[in-house]
């Protein structure tokens, strides 16, 4: 293939990439509301009283959404640990048997970064086609997509251990010998620089998995490392692009929080919503404007054509269909003589 001719290879400017990015944003409204009703049903926030505002986020998923997954703990045998606690509570009258529901950790950060990482998929997969995919695509290419980016994910972290328990202890040293506030100020600048190294490789990494449709997490982060290096410059400027408003946007949240205990429960749900709703478009914006970016600089259709994702037949029309064939080849088999 040749990626010299310009209808194969053509270029776009990093503004042109923002503002296509942006567009695709604004034009997925569903997709805004429904990342943001999902990050609130992860997060849960256990500080904020359930009983103090019913549409707060915390109660959202505490107190309206809890009946829906009401018979998950005790399901696929389940039930047994709930057995258990009854015995125990039997046995042992001063032990208050708790509920599952109220035992779990649903408000950890690990559930959010797992959430993330499975709806991720399907987000880059609807803002790569600028179209709507319907829930059925959505999350068929989010449960395709997780597998490749758990295997990702495991080979940056793997980079970030090395990082964290080899490179870093060694700079300090190093410049500890030099002075105090020169092995403070040089750990923080390179942890920041690999932080954000890291962070934009893994972008592209998944941008190139999702738009090629690549299996291989070693072949879509080579790719991401080729695509930064051939154009350092525009894809830094991409990302400062994104990167500076949302530094901005994180600062004035943190200093406009409220209190919990200055403000009426009713600010603070409306101030917890206004906090999700922020963290999810502007986690949009990235993944958005790094695949328009991608597009207009390689990807076009002879380059890259992801399959359509489709809901697969049911297991009753798949047993009927498995059936049908076994009768088939039985009776295509010849009788014994």
């Amino acid at each position: 293939m040749d990626h010299v001719r310009p209808d194969v290879r053509p270029r776009i400017s990093v503004f042109d990439a923002w503002r296509d990015g942006w567009r695709r944003v604004l034009g997925a409204p569903w997709l805004i509301v429904g990342l943001v009703a999902a990050v609130a049903v992860a997060a849960e926030w256990q500080w904020l009283p359930r009983s103090a505002v019913a549409w707060a986020p915390g109660a959202f998923a505490g107190l309206h959404l809890s009946w829906v997954f009401a018979n998950e703990p005790y399901a696929f045998g389940g039930i047994a640990d709930f057995v258990a606690r009854l015995v125990q509570a039997i046995t042992a009258p001063a032990t208050q048997l708790v509920a599952s529901w109220d035992d779990s950790a649903s408000g950890t950060i690990a559930g959010q970064f797992v959430l993330w990482m499975f709806l991720a998929g399907g987000t880059l997969d609807r803002l790569a086609r600028a179209r709507r995919l319907g829930a059925d695509g959505f999350f068929a290419a989010s449960g395709v997509f997780f597998l490749r980016f758990l295997r990702l994910g495991a080979m940056l972290g793997g980079a970030d251990w090395i990082f964290w328990r080899g490179i870093l202890p060694l700079a300090h040293e190093a410049m500890f010998a030099v002075s105090p506030d020169a092995a403070t100020s040089a750990g923080v600048a390179l942890t920041t620089l690999w932080l954000a190294a890291i962070a934009l490789v893994g972008d592209f990494a998944e941008v190139r998995a999702v738009v090629e449709d690549r299996r291989s997490a070693i072949g879509a982060l080579s790719g991401a490392c080729r695509f930064v290096r051939r154009r350092p410059a525009r894809v830094v400027a991409l990302y400062l692009l994104n990167l500076a408003p949302a530094i901005g946007l994180s600062w004035l949240l943190r200093r406009l929080t409220p209190v919990a205990s200055d403000v009426a429960p009713a600010v603070l749900a409306v101030w917890l919503w206004i906090a999700v709703i922020v963290h999810v478009v502007v986690r949009l914006g990235f993944m958005a404007t790094a695949i328009a970016f991608f597009q207009g600089e390689l990807a076009h259709a002879g380059y890259t054509a992801a399959p359509v994702p489709t809901w697969p037949d049911s297991p009753a029309v798949e047993a009927i269909a498995n059936l049908a064939d076994r009768r088939r080849s039985a009776a295509d088999r010849a009788l014994p003589l």
